[in-house]
């Protein structure tokens, strides 16, 4: 288990080799948290299975469709279950079939039946008769399982086969018509994202190629640690990103990702057509302007807008349109949005970058361990040296996310104090990243061990400071939002 202790600044990066458990960076409250692997999961689910199957006395099979309906929450499922008054609504609503339903039909075997999907006459030996009462011939069912799995890419919630019938097939009915080993390692691990998927208790880790996944008793927005050394917030299970929040993480990605801002450069760099509504963009000097929409051909004066017919060659020089006052204070408006978000987008996408081509600092830093090694320095003693680079890597992460957080955030006092913070905590930061790319020398070790330490926790003192006054502005309620950018 790994025990996380959240202090008063979160200090997390959200990038895989960034954090080191061995800081001193947490303090106060207790976070605690199991890494699973995949093998882990699916015991800790027919666990969770099995205890609740004893309490409320019914196959495990059955318990299990049940907990998936309430999304693996045990204490809702016990809550609905030994309230209702009527059992079998509860059931009727998981779409499963009351267990004390007499109504099922049994098949003997001299008896014989059409199936409901090939429409073929079968003796009962070859069928398999479902639940809810209907049949259908080993083949057909087989096929239709199989397909659901390996081409739809589902495994708890697989139905009955008659079109009209919304009843879940139980798993070992399931399990019953699979023969091939590659489907069937194909539900499994259907099965267990499901699991984790709905559960909120889990999370997978999102670091590509990793099958491990974190459980917590309280969901919280916190960073938690993947065995792979990724850094994640378990709330979103985004890597993690304070001091931007979730829901503002969210606005921002999609503000970064769709066709909002290309609407705001045409609004700041472009006129509609005052007679057709199509927008135009100005590419010359002159500013009479004929609309090329085939359909308009109008033509108008670019600064005032009106008809050129009337307006001619006359200067408009006379401003007295209340009109023409909004239309242009709107436009100045759209114009300065969109150079306020480029500004903060543009640093958002280069300290990005940064932290991208920093990683290659891992490289370096091995090849110098190696280099020194040779020269008789012990590998323990040369551990500085990535480690400042971790560092690094996370003052970089938090340094990126600042500006996300900062564009959101309505200017007051606050803010400078944090603007203030920020240009130290940047200074440090490139200061550190300059050193580590360009002026690393070893002719002494010590001497660069001394300088390396200090920039680096000067870099670390910088970025607590700032999260400092973030978290302490969260709590005081200080940070209110720019209702213009939501």
């Amino acid at each position: 288990m790994y025990l996380a202790k959240d202090k008063k600044h979160l200090d997390f990066s959200c990038e895989e080799e960034y954090f080191d458990q061995e800081n001193g960076d947490f303090e106060e409250e207790a976070y605690s948290y199991t890494v699973l692997p995949f093998d882990q999961i699916t015991t800790h689910m027919m666990e969770i299975s099995k205890d609740v199957s004893g309490v409320i006395q019914l196959p495990t099979p059955t318990t299990r469709m049940l907990l998936h309906h309430f999304n693996w929450d045990v204490d809702k499922l016990y809550e609905r279950y030994y309230e209702s008054d009527d059992p079998q609504k509860l059931f009727s609503e998981a779409h499963i079939v009351y267990p004390n339903d007499a109504s099922k039909k049994s098949l003997k075997n001299g008896d014989t039946f059409d199936c409901m999907i090939c429409y073929c006459d079968y003796p009962a030996k070859e069928t398999v008769n479902l639940a809810c009462g209907h049949s259908f011939c080993r083949a057909c069912w087989n096929s239709y399982i199989t397909v659901k799995i390996t081409s739809e890419g589902q495994s708890v919630m697989i139905s009955c086969a008659n079109y009209d019938c919304d009843i879940i097939v139980d798993e070992e009915t399931v399990l019953a018509a699979i023969s091939d080993r590659a489907v069937l390692r194909r539900y499994e691990q259907l099965k267990i994202n499901s699991f984790v998927d709905c559960n909120k208790h889990l999370r997978w880790c999102p670091k590509a190629g990793c099958s491990r996944a974190v459980k917590v008793e309280f969901v919280k927005f916190k960073p938690v640690i993947c065995q792979c050394k990724m850094v994640f917030c378990f709330l979103c299970n985004e890597a993690w990103h304070f001091p931007l929040k979730c829901d503002l993480l969210k606005k921002w990605a999609k503000k970064c990702s769709d066709e909002s801002e290309t609407f705001t450069w045409i609004a700041a760099n472009t006129k509609d057509c005052p007679n057709c509504k199509s927008p135009i963009e100005k590419n010359g000097g002159c500013n009479r302007i004929l609309c090329r929409n085939t359909n308009c051909g109008y033509e108008f004066c670019w600064l005032c807008m009106q008809s050129w017919r009337v307006h001619g060659y006359q200067p408009c020089n006379r401003y007295n349109s209340t009109e023409a006052k909004e239309k242009a204070n709107a436009q100045a408006k759209a114009r300065e949005a969109l150079k306020r978000y480029l500004f903060f987008a543009n640093r958002f996408m280069h300290h990005g970058e940064s932290l991208k081509l920093e990683h290659q600092l891992y490289e370096t830093v091995h090849e110098k361990v190696k280099l020194f090694q040779q020269k008789s320095a012990s590998w323990v003693e040369l551990q500085f040296l990535p480690k400042t680079v971790d560092i690094l890597c996370r003052c970089r992460q938090t340094l990126m996310y600042s500006y996300a957080f900062a564009y959101y955030q309505q200017k007051n006092n606050h803010l400078h104090i944090f603007e203030d913070n920020q240009v130290d905590f940047e200074s440090a930061v490139e200061q550190l990243s300059a050193y580590l790319e360009r002026d690393l020398n070893f002719d002494s070790i010590e001497k660069v061990k001394t300088s390396v330490l200090d920039k680096s926790k000067y870099c670390e003192s910088r970025r607590k400071a700032m999260l400092t006054h973030i978290e302490e502005g969260y709590d005081a309620g200080h940070w209110v939002l720019n209702e213009d950018v939501l």
